[in-house]
């Protein structure tokens, strides 16, 4: 059974960070190492870590870090992680008990080195279902299906990644939209991706979390667009073509101020 190392940053996350930390612990998958990145929070967060950690110390591995932002705490997770795959999971989510039980028996059953998940959208007043790429068939990779780089999400938390994916890509650190370019790099090195067609992963839409505060850092989108830009200039022109769909997709929606 190959080993899943779940990387957690968190950052003053006491409300939700007990129910995000309970669904993983708990997970039918048993061969896993949480990693919790505890970001300088300056709630109570760090208590609650501490204490998960007593209740499971072969499973649980903590990072006690000055606050870098999330770029950050996931790099410095995965330089730590043991596991022959990524996950990733932000503190105010939780995910559904089998999430990586069915992504990792779906990588087998594809011989896939990702495998993605449709999601749960919720905040306090609903509950909603987002179908990632519902009329792509997947089990393939974007040489050969390139329209599949704008039917995918570009959040690492509903996806189950082979770590060399990650061998020469890292999170940039204090940019906001860190992901993107991220993900979409380490999409582009799959020789495979494949997909459960079922909702795995729980997301808050959090008014006061990073990816809804908007603020000065939200020109950040042009260095994210430019350097995607840069690293897919050698591609053939079908690639360049979605990928220039693509950015200018995200520069409307990150920069309607």
């Amino acid at each position: 059974m190959k080993k899943i190392s779940i990387i957690v940053p968190v950052y003053n996350a006491e409300k939700t960070l007990k129910k995000c930390v309970t669904s993983l612990v708990n997970q039918t998958y048993k061969n896993i190492e949480i990693i919790l990145v505890n970001d300088g929070s300056t709630d109570q967060s760090f208590d609650i870590i501490k204490k998960y950690k007593d209740q499971h110390p072969d499973k649980i591995v903590v990072i006690d870090q000055k606050n870098q932002g999330i770029g950050s705490a996931r790099n410095n997770g995965i330089a730590i992680s043991t596991g022959e795959y990524l996950a990733f999971v932000d503190s105010d989510d939780y995910v559904e008990l089998d999430m990586y039980q069915q992504l990792s028996d779906k990588i087998d059953s594809t011989n896939a080195d990702v495998a993605i998940c449709d999601f749960y959208i919720f905040n306090d007043k609903m509950r909603k279902i987002e179908k990632i790429g519902k009329d792509i068939k997947f089990d393939t990779n974007i040489l050969k299906k390139p329209k599949i780089i704008n039917k995918i999400s570009y959040g690492p938390c509903n996806k189950l990644f082979h770590r060399s994916l990650f061998s020469d890509i890292y999170f940039p650190e204090n940019l906001k939209y860190e992901d993107l370019n991220t993900i979409l790099k380490v999409i582009s090195k799959s020789k495979k991706i494949t997909k459960v067609n079922k909702p795995l992963y729980n997301y808050l839409i959090n008014e006061n979390g990073e990816t809804q505060t908007v603020d000065e850092r939200v020109f950040d989108i042009f260095d994210i667009l430019n350097d995607i830009i840069k690293y897919f200039s050698q591609s053939n022109d079908l690639i360049k073509k979605e990928v220039q769909e693509l950015c200018i997709s995200k520069l409307f929606v990150y920069n309607q101020i």
